[in-house]
């Protein structure tokens, strides 16, 4: 099934990528795509698919155990890191993180990135 049928997960994160582009094609240019906790991780993917957007993604309660939501399968995630890697591939670009736990400030730490935990 998975290998020929997009998951929601791709759908998802394919959906901001449409709704960025269009907007770009309507010359909108301050385009922040704003994430709160729930859709973090598709943001996170659709800002390491775009050219480097400016993002603001809350991380409260964000882990690995997102993976085993149904919603949230997706194939081969960990062969990038998972949610870790979706977090470092986007950490020297215009994403703000907010609500950063200690084990993720730490992995961000000396990247460059963005961290808010007010």
């Amino acid at each position: 099934h998975d290998a020929f049928n997009p998951s929601l997960f791709s759908m998802r994160v394919q959906d901001i990528i449409t709704a960025y582009t269009r907007m770009r094609e309507r010359n909108h240019r301050d385009i922040v795509i704003i994430a709160p906790a729930g859709a973090a991780p598709e943001a996170l993917a659709a800002c390491a698919l775009l050219n480097t957007p400016e993002a603001e993604i809350d991380l409260m309660g964000q882990n690995e155990n997102i993976w085993l939501e149904p919603a949230r399968h997706q194939p081969l995630i960990h062969k990038i890191g998972g949610m870790r890697g979706l977090i470092l591939i986007n950490a020297c670009s215009r994403v703000t993180y907010y609500n950063v736990d200690n084990d993720l400030q730490q992995l961000l730490a000396g990247s460059g990135a963005h961290i808010c935990n007010a």
